[in-house]
């Protein structure tokens, strides 16, 4: 398995791309502060089976776009000044994610696509205002 770790990615129309089984952690992705309907904080696609925890995620459109059998933890994530903007974006057909103790902030749409719940809740101790 893969790891993208402490990293800090600015002004970018997407932070990261990135295929199956990748660990992705405590790395700081902001994007174009001046928006862009088309920007990615992280986007994989439709793979999935990433591990996506303790990141800082920053003025994209699209916070993180993932497939089946991926887990979201820890996460801070702001949206763009876009509108229509999707914190999270399951693009898997089968296993949805496991979503824990993440951060949305100002998202058009928290999450979008098949999400399954975790725990006792769909959010399990995330923070969606």
């Amino acid at each position: 398995m893969s790891s993208i770790e402490a990293n800090t990615i600015e002004g970018f129309t997407t932070g990261l791309r990135t295929n199956v089984g990748v660990v992705i952690r405590g790395n700081t992705l902001s994007g174009p502060t001046t928006g862009d309907p088309n920007s990615f904080g992280i986007n994989s696609g439709t793979s999935g089976g990433l591990l996506i925890e303790n990141n800082s995620i920053f003025f994209f459109t699209v916070g993180v776009r993932l497939g089946s059998n991926s887990r979201i933890a820890g996460n801070t994530l702001t949206a763009s000044v876009i509108g229509g903007s999707i914190g999270l974006l399951n693009a898997g057909t089968v296993d949805p994610n496991a979503i824990d103790g993440n951060v949305l902030n100002n998202f058009s749409t928290n999450l979008q696509g098949s999400f399954v719940t975790f725990g006792t809740s769909l959010y399990d101790g995330s923070t969606i205002p």
